[in-house]
């Protein structure tokens, strides 16, 4: 979470015992927590989860859904990014929507009427300490006490004091025996002060960062990106994804470029190895089989295509060559020793067909308590 400190803000960190169903005890402890929250008027609150699983540390440190509203003015950052907040609050498995605290607590500001105070004859000075001190008091005297000093100062009573109204219809003399309320020589305006300024290529930004829950990122971030081409923002206004999103992108051509890598240099350990540009590619067969069997699985079990999943691919991958490898040393063994080429493929599987599907079963049955979550292996998810 973010740490805000101002005094209408609060954070409330809750540690689960660990157990086998954490994650189902988190989920259900946030929907009561907002059960309860839901009715408050004018209260927002979010939730963020501290886990240490392999995704807390594959991940950014950033919300699943971040998305940065670039504008040269923060004003209209600010006024855009609410705007998509809204909007986004009918985005299926977008929660806990947040904009970055750019503006602080609203302030009231009081400024001079400089022309109409040297019109009237008055000092600008005089009127500005005469609102000072019918607000905040007057320093009479000071106290002093061995090390210590203690201002003593003079002023209305707390109920005169907040009342600006009252202090700014207190008569100011003017001269010639004529007074105005000093109202008539200040203006007021509610202002929100500058908190804190994100830049991005010298352009600010504010931040809107959510959770994504029971959808994919994927699908959830073109129902967002969707919402937000239908409020037609002005044309100065710069959306960008960034976070896990950014991040992903990045990590999926970087993982690209090392799988291109990897297939080459395997290519030719075995090309090497074997003394043949054939049979490489005879095991290589076996990885779109692979692929097409890991997209099936992704969609029957209703998963995506992420970092997890794909790091499993690659471990699929590497079980299957692995297996191919040993198969096609045996058929190259076997047609040395004189069979023909359809005999020794047959013999070869029926000598390597329990080595292979020891060495299969097993890692799969070692991972499969991680990929479905079962028991301990959800918090590794």
């Amino acid at each position: 979470l973010q740490d805000y400190t101002a005094p209408n803000t609060a954070r409330l960190r809750i540690i689960l015992v660990p157990s086998r169903d954490s994650r189902r005890h988190s989920r259900r402890l946030q929907d009561e927590v907002e059960a309860r929250l839901a009715p408050m008027t004018g209260v927002t609150h979010t939730f963020r989860d501290e886990g240490i699983g392999l995704s807390e540390i594959l991940s950014t440190g950033d919300a699943p859904f971040t998305l940065g509203v670039i504008s040269d003015d923060h004003l209209q950052a600010v006024e855009a990014a609410e705007l998509l907040r809204e909007a986004f609050a009918d985005v299926e498995g977008l929660v806990d929507l947040q904009v970055d605290r750019v503006l602080g607590t609203p302030n009231l500001v009081v400024r001079l009427k400089r022309d109409e105070i040297v019109r009237s004859g008055l000092d600008p000075d005089a009127i500005a300490r005469e609102l000072r001190n019918r607000t905040a008091g007057v320093e009479a005297t000071t106290f002093n006490e061995v090390d210590q000093r203690i201002d003593i100062a003079v002023r209305f009573e707390e109920a005169e004091r907040k009342d600006l109204s009252a202090t700014l219809s207190s008569p100011v003399d003017v001269g010639g025996g004529r007074t105005v309320t000093l109202g008539s020589f200040v203006t007021i305006k509610e202002e929100r002060p500058v908190r804190e300024l994100v830049r991005r290529n010298q352009r600010r930004m504010v931040t809107l960062t959510g959770d994504v829950r029971g959808r994919s990122i994927t699908d959830v971030w073109d129902d967002a990106l969707d919402a937000a081409e239908d409020l037609n923002l002005p044309k100065d206004i710069m959306l960008v994804q960034a976070g896990e999103r950014e991040a992903m992108t990045k990590s999926f051509r970087d993982l690209g470029w090392a799988m291109l890598l990897a297939v080459l240099l395997v290519y030719m350990i075995l090309a090497a190895q074997f003394e043949s540009f054939l049979d490489p590619l005879l095991i290589a067969a076996v990885i779109p089989t692979g692929i097409a069997g890991a997209l099936i699985a992704i969609a029957v079990t209703g998963n995506s295509i992420n970092i997890l999943s794909i790091i499993g691919a690659v471990a699929l991958l590497g079980i299957a060559v692995n297996d191919a490898i040993v198969k096609v040393d045996t058929i190259r063994r076997l047609r040395e020793e004189g069979h023909p080429g359809f005999e020794a493929v047959l013999e070869a599987s029926a000598l390597r067909f329990r080595p292979i599907l020891m060495t299969s079963v097993t890692t799969v049955l070692a991972m499969l308590p991680m990929a479905i979550g079962l028991g301990s292996g959800e918090q590794l998810q």
